[in-house]
């Protein structure tokens, strides 16, 4: 089993390229969350808005995955991912 996870994207800078990794709130501005991020983390979509707070990473994560107080992460089911995006149908496992 897995659990899945809607996450802010931190957008940031790696020698001279932007990069986007999952991220979380802090004060109100969303920093790096790669210190959350377990073996076996999957992510099947980045979803990029214009306006940056509507955009989002959909994380899959281990089921003993137990850190779910993320400032900025909402818990998710396949289903809910599914809805919002149906051309992940058989991609979240």
């Amino acid at each position: 089993m897995s659990k899945y996870y809607y996450t802010p994207v931190f957008i940031h800078e790696v020698e001279g390229r932007v990069q986007r990794d999952p991220g979380k709130l802090s004060g109100g501005e969303i920093v790096d969350a790669s210190n959350h991020i377990v073996p076996r983390t999957q992510s099947p979509k980045c979803v990029i808005e214009e306006d940056p707070a509507q955009s989002k990473f959909i994380l899959i994560v281990p089921d003993s995955f137990s850190d779910t107080s993320i400032d900025g992460w909402s818990e998710m089911t396949a289903e809910d991912i599914i809805e919002d995006y149906p051309e992940l149908e058989g991609r979240l496992n």
